[in-house]
């Protein structure tokens, strides 16, 4: 989209997979419009995301610690016998 002194709007192409009908398209404008239309409840579901997602993340780590853990006591016990 070219202005009079041939420079752009100020409008950048959206780079996305056209496989199922467009479905990375629609549902990028779809998440945009939901921003647009209400900021604060759109930043408080970012943070709420972000927050589970960190939470998913600890007890993953902690239970891929538990079972290093005891593979490691398991083949220290069976070393020292």
């Amino acid at each position: 989209m070219l202005n009079h002194v041939g420079g752009t709007k100020g409008v950048r192409p959206i780079a996305y997979d056209p496989a199922d009908a467009h479905r990375a398209l629609w549902t990028t404008l779809s998440a945009w419009s939901i921003r647009a239309t209400n900021p604060d409840s759109w930043h408080e579901a970012v943070v709420d995301l972000a927050e589970k997602a960190r939470a998913k993340s600890i007890l993953m780590n902690a239970a891929k610690l538990r079972i290093c853990c005891r593979r490691y006591t398991c083949q220290k016990i069976r070393f020292i016998r």
